[in-house]
């Protein structure tokens, strides 16, 4: 059995879900969700996710097992997650601390193309500036719209 950090009360880590409107969603991309210094719980999604993930390994080292494949994601790492597409992650080096971004548009398939990220999978990143990126995208998700 799946542990779930919510149904145990362990809340570490601060994230935001977008509220979007109709507009919004009609854009060629458009934020879903970010967190950031989450602790990473195991995770099963036998159909997958709806929107496209980046996770971010921030410190610990987890596994992501897709594709009849399980495959290590260390520091300096994180895993991209396509929609409706069957994955598992799990710690394999407790704790396992994460950033993580969710995200959606017409356009992110495209975009994932053009720069080579065409399928689900561990891709290896600066951790420092796709961190930053990630915070950035907390903060303004926190702010108030007018």
């Amino acid at each position: 059995m799946i542990e779930n950090q919510h149904d145990e009360g362990r809340r570490e880590g601060v994230f935001l879900l977008a509220t979007q409107t109709e507009l919004e969603k009609e854009l060629p991309f458009h934020l879903v969700g970010v967190g950031c210094d989450f602790y990473q719980y195991p995770i099963s999604r036998p159909f997958g996710y709806p929107v496209y993930q980046w996770i971010q390994t921030v410190s610990g080292t987890g596994i992501l097992k897709i594709n009849d494949q399980t495959i290590p994601v260390p520091a300096g790492s994180g895993m991209l997650l396509h929609p409706g597409v069957s994955h598992a992650y799990f710690a394999d080096e407790a704790p396992w601390y994460v950033h993580w971004i969710t995200i959606n548009g017409y356009h992110i398939e495209s975009m994932l193309n053009y720069i080579g990220l065409k399928k689900s999978g561990v891709y290896g990143v600066s951790n420092l500036i796709l961190a930053g990126h990630i915070r950035k995208a907390l903060r303004f998700s926190a702010e108030p719209r007018t």
